[in-house]
């Protein structure tokens, strides 16, 4: 059996600690969007950087907040 259950999107563990749920948040949106959005190469300005975590990244890391 697993250490974990994912309920409604939530990872849960037996602590009820969420750690796994947040790494995995991590995982799907915070490191990939930030570096292809950050990259010099890509050239988007600050503004434009901000606006797309505060309507992509942080919707997915706030999914579930109020339950931590």
């Amino acid at each position: 059996a697993s250490p974990t259950a994912k309920l409604l999107g939530v990872v849960l563990d037996k602590e009820l600690t969420f750690r796994n749920h947040v790494e995995l948040a991590q995982r799907r949106g915070t490191k990939p969007v930030l570096a292809s959005i950050s990259s010099p190469s890509f050239g988007l300005p600050h503004s434009y950087v901000r606006q797309l975590f505060l309507t992509v990244v942080f919707p997915c890391m706030g999914y579930a907040l109020p339950v931590w």
